[in-house]
């Protein structure tokens, strides 16, 4: 039961809630707010003065700023002011200098074509896959051909019969075709044009044949360039007349990817081999206008996200200007862009991460527009994809097409003062690398003068130090592995042989790799490890100290030695050198990491080796951290190396494990086990 003094304090609360409120509306609100008045935009030089504030004295430069491997320094924010003298931002899709897209509906009128590869060798295994990708969503052909054996990936045609086998009750007039060879093109190019007329349909698509992309992946060519040119110029004339919807003049800048390239070398060596293949056409007579809308370009899409999107963008651009100064008029100045997730960065380990990887990088070639796009299989560095790989890769882009209505907008990138910028940067960098090659005499002379080569090299050692460092990181590889995962079994060799024999045209070629395989052969080393021994190394970390202070540097040093792919035993704290030392030696420890603080480290060191020393123990030890000041006494006291934020962990892992082995690493990894090369 409520009492009396209870109701009158509740009415006389409500009785001046409601008297405010009536206050409140003598009061109103103006009809019309003007925020950007009451409450002034800070200018850049009050934000910059309040974000160095929150850096305490560290340098803003150094840290909110970074440079990429295309020299391009990316700043914190962008804003209206970094783009105001740009011109290309004004124009819409569809209109020179074609940035937005070529066509000035996106792809709202015209979705970009889901073209998924699909390379087993054997037509009736590949007839049988295809047909499940064509019922399952994919909208283009996509295939290499491998002739008579000569390159064990992709469809190997030795006669007509087997392209009937391959494409056995598929409509393929239904469908546009990407059809990829390294050699004798006209010849099986000419198979598939015989097919199509016997059938009965016109083919449509893209034939890729890329002679200075086959010199520099298999450091030859079979005949002198001109000679191929010029066999392969009069295939088009006459091929073109039945089938005007091909594109026949491939050009592969995914082929500098695959060796470790800037974004900026893609796209100049890409588009230096197209001027190359301009002028030599023109030549034997082939005008611009005809040629350049017979050229398909396959670009890679890697993992910087903002920058792939301004790639694309940039080429089509670069591209535009080109033809352009060629004589070639506004039609002829489209791009057509095949879009290919980047193998480069991809993992034989945690290789389901690989699904996230292509997914951003699907994402990222949507955004920019291109015109096909195939997305990896997350085990595509492993086998010839399966078809539960192929169904999650094709269900990727689905999903951007069909669930994230990405073909519902029109350059949804546009406007982006980041993206806006970073595409004229982009470009401007890249006609800086076609200058170059242009006073070299053309891409084929700087091919032969090794140029490509050499400036692809210093790159791909650039990026290799920064993963040994980890200022780069690979999740799954050298940050974050896991050593419980379950294997997929390898069928692909990581190398490209190159056929023997006498050659007009042999240049070095280009070393095609990904940039985990260093840290994944200490990974290897570990697994056959694991096979013959029935365990992995033993790492000890012995701390010695308090918590409070050791925390950080205990979970630094178990990561750290996680990835070396060694069996980690962690978690005490020590308060004596004795029993530090006693539970490293009962460990059976193949290496001990001493964690303390730096401080200690002169009275903790010589007690503890001297300790290990009287138990007759033998094992590396590893200091956590880098006292600059005491490293030599350490050493003199027994410390074998040390470990800490920017050391080199792919040097210190090949040491250890050279060590272990009693060999070099590479010697142990060739080794036969059980029969079979590992």
């Amino acid at each position: 039961m409520i009492d009396t003094k209870t109701l009158v304090n509740s009415f006389t609360k409500k009785r001046k809630m409601e008297l405010h409120m009536e206050k409140s509306l003598e009061n109103p609100l103006p009809k019309e707010l003007n925020l950007l008045n009451d409450f002034p935009p800070p200018t850049y030089e009050e934000w910059k003065a309040a974000a160095e504030k929150l850096l305490k004295g560290a340098p803003f430069d150094k840290v909110l700023k970074t440079t990429t491997y295309e020299n391009i320094i990316l700043e914190p924010m962008y804003r209206l002011e970094d783009i105001e003298n740009l011109q290309f931002p004004h124009s819409l899709p569809g209109f020179k200098p074609f940035v937005r897209g070529n066509r000035a509906s996106g792809y709202t009128s015209k979705p970009w074509k889901i073209s998924q590869d699909t390379n087993y060798s054997d037509p009736i295994e590949f007839n049988r896959a295809l047909k499940v990708d064509l019922q399952n969503g994919q909208t283009e052909i996509n295939f290499t051909v491998s002739y008579k054996t000569e390159h064990k990936y992709g469809l190997v045609i030795d006669s007509y019969e087997d392209i009937k086998k391959a494409f056995a009750g598929i409509d393929c007039a239904e469908y546009s075709f990407r059809i990829r060879t390294f050699f004798n093109a006209c010849e099986i190019f000419a198979l598939f044009l015989k097919f199509a007329e016997e059938k009965e349909f016109s083919l449509a698509g893209s034939f890729v044949y890329d002679p200075i992309s086959e010199l520099l992946c298999l450091g030859r060519l079979v005949k002198p360039f001109e000679s191929i040119v010029s066999e392969y110029a009069d295939f088009v004339r006459n091929a073109s007349k039945k089938n005007p919807n091909l594109r026949f003049i491939g050009i592969e800048g995914i082929t500098f990817n695959h060796a470790g390239s800037s974004i900026t070398q893609e796209l100049a060596f890409t588009f230096s081999a197209a001027i190359e293949y301009v002028r030599a056409y023109q030549k034997l007579g082939l005008d611009v206008d005809f040629l350049a809308p017979k050229m398909n370009f396959t670009l890679s899409l890697g993992s910087n996200f903002f920058m792939e999107i301004a790639k694309i963008r940039a080429a089509r651009m670069i591209w535009s200007q080109i033809v352009e100064e060629f004589g070639g008029n506004e039609d002829s100045q489209r791009m057509y862009i095949h879009g290919q997730t980047s193998l480069h960065n991809k993992t034989v380990y945690d290789p389901y991460v690989n699904v996230l990887r292509t997914t951003t990088e699907a994402f990222a070639g949507v955004l920019g527009g291109v015109d096909s796009l195939q997305t990896g299989c997350f085990d595509e560095a492993v086998r010839i994809p399966q078809d539960f790989s192929r169904r999650i890769a094709r269900n990727q882009q689905l999903i951007l097409m069909e669930e994230a209505n990405l073909n519902k907008v029109i350059d949804p990138a546009g406007g982006s003062w980041y993206i806006e910028y970073m595409t004229n940067e982009l470009a401007e960098k890249t006609w800086d690398i076609i200058n170059m090659i242009e006073q070299e005499g053309g891409m084929l002379q700087a091919i032969l003068k090794e140029l490509p080569q050499t400036m692809i090299s210093k790159i791909t050692q650039e990026k290799q130090r920064n993963l040994a460092v980890k200022k780069d990181s690979i999740l799954g590889t050298n940050l974050y592995i896991d050593l419980s995962e379950r294997l997929i079994e390898k069928e692909l060799s990581n190398c490209t042989e190159i056929a023997k024999g006498d050659y007009p045209v042999t240049v070095n070629p280009l070393r095609f790799h990904r940039a985990a395989e260093s840290f994944e052969a200490i990974r290897n080393a570990s697994e056959k490890y694991l096979k013959e021994k029935g365990k992995r190394p033993t790492v000890f970390i012995a701390s010695i100290g308090q918590i409070s202070a050791l925390k950080l540097r205990i979970e630094f040093c178990e990561e750290f030695m996680r990835v070396g792919s060694f069996n980690v035993i962690s978690g005490n704290l020590f308060n004596s050198i004795k029993e530090a030392v006693q539970k490293a030696v009962d460990s059976n420890a193949d290496i001990i990491v001493i964690c303390s603080q730096d401080s200690d480290y002169p009275s903790v060191v010589p007690e503890f080796i001297n300790k290990i020393k009287e138990m007759k123990y033998n094992s590396q030890l590893i200091l956590a951290g880098y006292p600059k000041d005491i490293i030599e006494e350490m050493k003199s006291a027994g410390i074998d190396d040390f470990i800490f934020v920017k050391a080199n962990a792919l040097e210190i892992f090949t040491r250890l494990w050279s060590q272990i082995l009693k060999k070099p690493l590479e010697e142990y990894l060739i080794e036969k086990q059980g029969g079979n090369n590992e």
